[in-house]
């Protein structure tokens, strides 16, 4: 139809230029003018949704580009965010450090936590000191909230820790400090309170007190020692001793600092 009535508006001027009367070229002009003017408005109304389609198109291509670009933005804007917490629990860790108020009077390694230990059956993390900067076994090593563990292994330059965590882990402890009880602090596993074990019925344990190193009970570690708060106490009837839990002092989960304390225990 469209090619019909085009055809038909060409031959309509074709005629009046034969006619050779101007009049009747501008009625022939006017008339095919008439009929190719609904054909342009038909022509736009078809190809009106495409130009749309292909507009859109490219505006979506440019709006997907600018997501893009700000979600890349953001990433990167988080990641030094994070990087800034990061830094700054390091650098509180390390204040700590220099300002012990335990362990005042004994030399200290600095040393910066390197990774988990390689075992799957103990709970250590590696630290980047060993034999050549004066870590010897069984040192205990502390961070600024106090005791983290004890050095069982021993390289040139590196050195593994066992935590206080660790099921195999035990520390002497006092609980308390007016009639102090006296125990000994058991791991449970990885993030985990502490079991004291050993601790007289009779004595009377109260929530939130804190338990320190003591070399009483069999302990090893230099006194004074923050190692964790009361979370309960209880003794069951007709027990030998009480069931005390432990909160540990130390984070672990965000350990990266500590000090290796240059003690060796006393020879029994």
């Amino acid at each position: 139809m469209l090619a019909l009535l085009a055809l038909a508006a060409v031959s309509l001027i074709t005629l009046g230029f034969q006619a050779g009367g101007r009049r009747q070229v501008a009625g022939a002009r006017g008339f095919a003018r008439n009929l190719v003017s609904p054909l342009d408005g038909v022509a736009r109304s078809v190809f009106r949704p495409v130009a749309n389609f292909v507009r859109g198109g490219l505006a979506y291509s440019s709006l997907r580009d600018q997501n893009a670009k700000l979600r890349s933005e953001v990433a990167r804007l988080r990641a030094m965010a994070a990087g800034a917490v990061t830094t700054q629990g390091e650098l509180a860790q390390l204040a700590k450090l220099e300002h012990l108020t335990f362990a005042q009077n004994l030399p200290k390694i600095p040393a910066e936590v390197l990774s988990g230990g390689p075992s799957n059956f103990q709970l250590t993390i590696q630290l980047d000191k060993g034999s050549s900067q004066g870590v010897r076994s069984g040192m205990p090593v502390v961070a600024g909230g106090g005791f983290v563990g004890t050095v069982i292994q021993v390289s040139s330059n590196r050195s593994t820790v066992l935590l206080a965590t660790d099921p195999t882990s035990a520390i002497g402890v006092r609980v308390g400090s007016a009639n102090a009880a006296l125990g000994v602090a058991v791991g449970q596993g990885a993030n985990k309170s502490l079991n004291v074990q050993y601790v007289n019925p009779n004595q009377r344990i109260l929530q939130g007190q804190e338990a320190v190193t003591t070399q009483v009970q069999g302990g090893t570690l230099p006194p004074g020692i923050p190692v964790g708060t009361v979370i309960s106490a209880h003794t069951r009837v007709g027990a030998l001793q009480q069931s005390i839990t432990l909160r540990p002092f130390v984070d672990y989960s965000s350990l990266a600092f500590v000090s290796v304390l240059k003690w060796i225990p006393p020879k029994p």
